[in-house]
């Protein structure tokens, strides 16, 4: 039966109730506590959606096994980087090959393709309750204890937003029975959403959501979906307490002792919901007028700059590891060095190699960053230290560089990959005495390796400790 099918008055056989449309609002089912008949109609309504939302394989497979997504959508960056910062690949693995790097990247990349969806399908700036039930997916990635791994909390989020993906299709479903009226009035109570649906509607969000996912992954994957442990009426009026204390600006925030040995403080986490929010939001944002506006204030290339670039041999020599020491010896912006290196998208191309690239005078400008060093290998790479940029801002910043210098490309009616360029970011914040610079040196060419093989204006980014 497809939603739309569904009958105009309640039966016991429907998959869910129908509407009065004497006063548009919904009518409760017949009043039971039997537990199978509560899963039974979750299982049918399930199939039901399923029918009538095919969602495409790519969105499916973000939600379903995000590290089997491919993508390069380049939109999507900046909210990988800053998913990326709670999932700490050294967290599982002592050394990052550079196949358990792609890997890393890969699952971020599908973690922001499933959260880039769920934010399109209902913004939310739009709707509280809707920002609410995001956010309580994600808690469990924002209290991963102190010293363990992350993934049993990244299951339980995955299988958090799954449901809160299958609540948005059920919402969607009912919007011809004026179901958002229903919604605005649930705005401020304090149950947990899926307490409230099950009681008011008879239906089970994650017995609806695991029978939805399930028939995608059959369909899709040709596998079956494990199955998922959901929470504990205790702990899900527990977290949706502390998603609606999160949401609300200057409240204080009681965390039940379940949460109390996470490593996380509570600002930190409200700092980066809002930075993931606005990275959703704001993907998509750059239009026609602010490239205009960013080609004209591109500086012209400075072909002087490029004579502050000290020749090396590569990655390990010693004026380039002096350099990083330095940086991080000094006392000045906390300890905080970034290395970025650069180079040529298309590196047999020599003519491209010599020449004084145009995001030299960008890049290297010493009144809006502090460069503290400057050298160019024999291989042509080009390797900036940075003191007091962290990786998120530093990326941006060379993005925006090269997106400006493909639009000019193509403004120009020349390759795309002619002159374009690729980079990688390693940042350390407030490293132990232990700490060795050739940790960030490996990182940034493991980052700039990564951004090579997805292509021309890459840049790849990663936190060394």
């Amino acid at each position: 039966m497809s939603v739309a099918a569904i009958p105009t008055s309640y039966s016991a056989n429907a998959p869910i109730f129908v509407t009065d449309r004497r006063d548009s609002s919904p009518l409760r089912p017949t009043e039971t506590t039997d537990r199978s008949d509560v899963q039974l109609r979750s299982e049918r309504y399930a199939l039901a959606l399923h029918d009538a939302f095919q969602l495409p394989q790519d969105v499916a497979t973000a939600f379903l096994n995000p590290i089997a997504l491919e993508t390069t959508d380049n939109s999507l960056v900046a909210a990988s980087e800053t998913i990326s910062e709670l999932l700490n690949p050294r967290s599982i693995h002592e050394s990052m090959t550079p196949i358990r790097f792609e890997h890393h990247q890969r699952l971020v990349r599908g973690l922001a393709c499933s959260l880039a969806w769920l934010y399109d399908r209902s913004p939310w700036h739009e709707n509280s309750l809707v920002e609410q039930s995001a956010l309580q997916a994600l808690i469990p990635l924002y209290w991963i204890p102190a010293n363990e791994s992350w993934e049993k909390q990244l299951n339980q989020s995955l299988h958090h937003l799954r449901r809160h993906a299958s609540f948005l299709l059920w919402r969607d479903s009912l919007e011809d029975v004026d179901i958002q009226a229903w919604l605005r009035r649930m705005n401020g109570n304090e149950r947990p959403l899926a307490e409230r649906v099950e009681s008011a509607f008879r239906l089970c969000l994650s017995h609806l959501s695991q029978t939805f996912w399930s028939q995608l992954a059959s369909q899709y994957q040709r596998s079956r979906l494990p199955g998922a442990n959901n929470l504990s009426r205790e702990l899900e009026r527990e977290t949706w307490a502390l998603a609606t204390s999160l949401l609300r600006k200057g409240s204080s925030v009681q965390l039940p002792t379940s949460f109390a040995s996470a490593s996380m403080a509570i600002d930190d986490i409200r700092s980066h919901w809002i930075r993931l929010r606005e990275s959703l939001a704001n993907r998509n944002a750059m239009g026609a007028d602010d490239t205009e506006n960013k080609l004209r204030a591109l500086p012209p290339v400075d072909h002087s700059q490029a004579h502050r670039f000290v020749s090396i041999a590569d990655r390990n020599s010693s004026p380039l590891l002096a350099s990083l020491k330095q940086a991080l010896e000094s006392e000045e912006n906390e300890s905080l060095v970034s290395l970025a290196v650069v180079r040529a998208a298309q590196l047999d191309s020599t003519r491209l190699n010599n020449a004084s690239p145009a995001w030299i005078a960008s890049l290297c400008n010493d009144e809006e960053l502090a460069v503290k060093g400057m050298f160019k290998t024999e291989g042509h790479d080009w390797v900036i230290v940075y003191s007091g940029v962290d990786r998120s801002e530093l990326a941006r910043k060379i993005r925006e560089v090269f997106e400006t210098l493909s639009s000019q490309r193509s403004r120009e009616e020349r390759s795309p990959s002619e002159q374009a360029f690729v980079a990688g970011v390693a940042t350390v914040i407030d490293p132990t005495s232990s700490f060795q610079v050739t940790g960030l040196v490996d990182g940034a060419w493991r980052c700039l390796e990564a951004a090579q093989l997805q292509g021309p204006n890459a840049v790849k980014t990663i936190q060394v400790y």
